[in-house]
């Protein structure tokens, strides 16, 4: 019995220790990387994925050997023994290293991530922020909360900043880039022999330069040891000027080009006031057309952001559309801050192309997620393809549009995060009779819309100006292309390939009025479809060929 009781006795202390732990408040994410990398984006990309797929993370990015590099970024990289970029460590035991050039390494962090955030912790952090002016004062209170028996812990302090522009390997931003230690990278030592409760001052200054408004004071215990990292505190530098303070950051998902005097934008709002942000009135307009409303509810604490998509509005076509995003009322309240109100931004005016027109469109590593339609100014879906299956591949579709209209591009994207850059580099392209772009998208969320007129007026009469057969089509190294003209003409003929590379020209000389026979040298061209154009006099005519 008593040693029954001695068991219970156990168990229950243990029990006890272990329930007063508290939850992992973030997972640090520690990333070796530099500009010069070409690898480093797919260790960056899966850095954001983690962030706005809402994990909860810390990210640091020590910078080796390029203009972001520093003492602490030198030493954090020998702390780890980083011997290659990118290198990740996830809270200084789980390591995964190695990158791309073009696709994220999410799918490799997540694990990692997934494996440490369930693990409880037996510290509880707390850190308040003052400033005056540049200069910065940090009291952090860590708090031992259960029993710990491992050695020679530390605090450590590091200031990131994020939103730096940089083209850096097909980048255009750089984020969470670590800027400073406090007071250095060998941190704060923490000894909880005497009391359970460490409270000390850490200060530094930063450099003007810097914008605090995406700057973040990373947190974290970590034991020397082993260097595993027990407790990570993520907080802001900002601070709020005002308690009610809505903004509009950006609006985003217009037509490039708009013909169709209709579109349903989305738009980022963010919270810079105090209190937290629950109601908001937008009104928006396209050339100073009837406002349009809407009504957002949410929760947004300082700093919080939202995006989403405005109802469908119309308005009268300019050479250059204006559209004006201006949101009202937070929290029922006069916005205390109005400069931050208002955003604008502006479409042109849509182009104008022949009736045949070409859809280039590259999968990138999810090709069942990309779907796309093409509509006329009626709603009518006139074309449309996918989900593909097959990633990283060339598509295409010819558009014949003989009905002078205004017609409408769109590809959907299931997966959110458009066809560029996060999972593999597609793109799509609308390209007309010219070979000249017309729509052009790599980078959008889940959808992308694009607007062109087009304006038959005209061009038949000038295709009837002469007739053109090719034979054999497909072809293997030459094929007959058979002219009827109504009159004398000068005739060109040239070749593109499905990027719009011109990879063939042939120059014939002015030609009799009637049938010529000519040749087509295709020796040089390797398999494929290509978009042949022939040019008589001022007419023009396009048509596909293919080499087996």
């Amino acid at each position: 019995m008593k040693r029954k009781l001695l068991l219970i006795f156990g168990l229950a202390l243990s029990m006890g220790l272990f329930a007063q732990q508290i939850d992992r408040e973030k997972v640090l994410v520690e990333i070796g990387t530099a500009t010069w990398c070409g690898y480093c984006p797919g260790a960056a990309m899966g850095a954001e994925d983690l962030v706005e797929n809402g994990h909860d993370v810390a990210v640091i990015e020590y910078h080796t050997s390029d203009s972001y590099s520093n003492n602490e970024a030198s030493a954090r990289a020998s702390y780890y023994g980083i011997s290659g970029i990118p290198d990740a460590y996830f809270d200084g035991v789980l390591n995964v290293g190695g990158g791309s050039a073009t696709q994220s390494m999410y799918s490799y962090y997540l694990p990692k991530y997934n494996q440490r955030i369930a693990i409880p912790s037996s510290f509880d952090i707390e850190m308040e922020v003052s400033s005056s002016g540049l200069d910065y004062t940090v009291e952090v209170t860590v708090t031992k909360v259960a029993e710990y028996s491992g050695s020679n812990l530390v605090f450590q302090l590091a200031l990131t900043e994020s939103n730096i522009e940089e083209n850096w390997q097909n980048q255009t931003h750089l984020h969470w880039v670590e800027r400073l230690m406090a007071p250095s990278a060998n941190g704060t030592p923490l000894d909880f022999s005497s009391s359970d409760t460490q409270s000390f001052t850490l200060n530094f200054t930063i450099d003007p330069s810097w914008d605090i408004e995406f700057c973040e004071l990373a947190g974290f215990v970590q034991a020397n040891s082993s260097k595993e990292v027990m407790q990570t505190k993520l907080s802001i530098l900002a601070t709020p000027e005002f308690s009610v303070d809505a903004e509009v950051l950006n609006i985003f998902d217009t037509p490039e080009e708009s013909c169709s005097g209709k579109m349903a934008p989305k738009v980022t709002i963010r919270n810079r006031g105090e209190e937290h942000l629950t109601s908001l009135e937008v009104e928006y307009t396209v050339n100073n057309s009837a406002p349009v409303s809407y009504n957002w509810t949410g929760d947004l604490d300082f700093l919080g952001k939202d995006s989403f998509e405005l109802p469908e509005i119309t308005f009268e076509e300019a050479e250059t559309n204006v559209v004006e995003v201006t949101v009202l009322n937070p929290n029922g309240q006069e916005d205390q801050n109005p400069n931050n109100n208002v955003t604008t931004t502006e479409v042109a005016s849509a182009e104008t192309i022949d009736p045949v027109s070409y859809l280039i469109l590259r999968t990138d590593n999810n090709p069942q997620e990309t779907t796309w339609e093409l509509t006329n100014s009626a709603g009518e879906v006139i074309y449309n393809g996918g989900p593909y299956s097959e990633p990283m591949k060339m598509n295409r579709d010819t558009f014949q549009l003989y009905t002078t209209d205004c017609y409408r591009i769109t590809i959907y994207d299931s997966g959110n995060n458009g066809l560029c850059c996060g999972s593999g580099t597609g793109f799509v392209r609308v390209i007309n009779s010219d070979m000249q772009t017309v729509v052009y998208a790599m980078e959008f969320t889940d959808k992308y819309v694009g607007e062109f007129n087009v304006n038959s007026i005209g061009i038949s009469a000038l295709s009837q100006e002469f007739a053109v057969e090719i034979y054999p089509n497909p072809l293997n190294d030459v094929a007959n292309i058979v002219l009827n003209l109504r009159e004398a003409s000068e005739v060109q003929i040239t070749a593109f390939d499905l990027m719009g590379k011109k990879v063939l020209e042939q120059n014939e000389g002015k030609l009799p009025e009637g049938t010529s026979t000519l040749t087509l040298d295709a020796t040089n061209l390797t398999k494929g479809v290509y978009i042949l154009r022939i040019h008589a006099g001022e007419s023009v005519l396009s048509q596909k060929i293919t080499i087996k």
